[in-house]
């Protein structure tokens, strides 16, 4: 019985025991500086705050005029026609 160890089966490369033989070799990047990658991710966090904000104000915006039309709905619905109420906005 042949072990994926034994020594009749010849050998590609030499045995570590903690070899992963599905692992492909990794290139190595250059490392950056600490300093260059904290500006970096700093520079990132200031601009994913201002999406966020910017993002913020669009949904606000959006909610109002959602409203606006919902009020305009409710003033000008004829008898009959079941539309949901406008929902107060909590402030």
């Amino acid at each position: 019985m042949n072990s994926p160890l034994s020594p009749s089966v010849p050998s590609t490369a030499p045995y570590s025991p903690n070899a992963d033989p599905h692992k492909q070799k990794q290139t190595k990047r250059p490392r950056q500086k600490k300093g260059e990658y904290m500006k970096k991710l700093e520079e990132e966090n200031v601009q994913l705050k201002s999406d966020i904000n910017m993002l913020i104000n669009k949904i606000t915006i959006i909610e109002s005029q959602n409203q606006t039309l919902m009020q305009q709905l409710e003033f000008f619905k004829l008898p009959g026609m079941n539309f949901p109420p406008a929902k107060e906005q909590p402030e």
